[in-house]
């Protein structure tokens, strides 16, 4: 099981859940690149649909999955092919194991109005639906200061980008700060986002850019899916179910 909960841990701490540890996704915590600010990076932009590039570097080595990401009224997606995770702390044989489970494909999605996350797995017609836990809810409720300085001009993928770094500071005085590429040419949007964390860094970089909205249903679960009120719920759930299936 331990293969199947590592992607799913990996894929809530990359969303800015901070209850995620480093110890259990083995790596670095990278919550800080993904958290209640997140949103505060796309200034006027409130929609949008993209690929992206996400990869955790540390002392192993790099982890990078790649994804397709939306947002659109306060809502972020981001889905993804957990098999395709490339990485040295990646086992051989995990990619066989989320694809027997039907946890190969992944669609996490943050409602920050509602403070509501929910995990689907299409494969497996599953999701759960679940609070945000309350030190992340409670950060969406308490803009932390934010402090944006220019750094200068840079291409990022053949983009003209002007290249900031942004200070955020809670009203605990706990800080965070990312490095951001606006491509100038794309209404500002932050085409890269890179946050250096004391165990590594943490960097998504977005491509193939839209400004359409979003369908409305892509941030919903399909209604003939099994809803579960956690992820440890879901998996119990997807094992019994296989368990269930004629010839085991």
């Amino acid at each position: 099981m331990k293969y199947i909960l590592r992607p799913a841990l990996l894929t809530v701490a990359l969303l800015g859940l901070p209850f995620i540890s480093s110890a259990q996704i083995g790596g670095p915590d990278p919550s800080s690149a993904f958290d209640a600010n997140f949103n505060r990076l796309f200034g006027d932009i409130k929609a949008y649909q993209a690929k992206a590039t996400i990869s955790v570097k540390e002392n192993k080595g790099e982890t990078t999955i790649e994804a397709k990401m939306a947002m659109a009224d306060e809502k972020n997606r981001m889905e993804m092919d957990l098999t395709q995770i490339k990485g040295p702390s990646v086992p051989a044989e995990m990619a066989a194991q989320l694809k027997a489970m039907g946890m190969d494909i992944l669609a996490a999605i943050v409602d920050s109005k509602a403070k509501r996350m929910m995990l689907i797995y299409p494969s497996a017609k599953a999701y759960a639906d679940m609070p945000l836990p309350k030190e992340q809810a409670d950060a969406l409720d308490k803009q932390a200061k934010m402090q944006r300085t220019e750094l200068g001009k840079e291409q990022v993928d053949g983009h003209d980008c002007t290249k900031y770094r942004y200070q955020f500071e809670d009203d605990q005085g706990k800080k965070r700060e990312s490095i951001v590429w606006h491509a100038t040419k794309l209404k500002d949007f932050p085409i890269k986002v890179q946050t250096t964390e004391k165990s590594g860094e943490v960097t998504i970089l977005f491509k193939d850019v839209r400004f359409d909205r979003p369908a409305a249903d892509l941030f919903a679960a399909p209604a003939e899916y099994t809803k579960y009120a956690g992820i440890m719920e879901l998996m119990q759930g997807v094992m019994m179910k296989q368990m269930q299936q004629p010839g085991r």
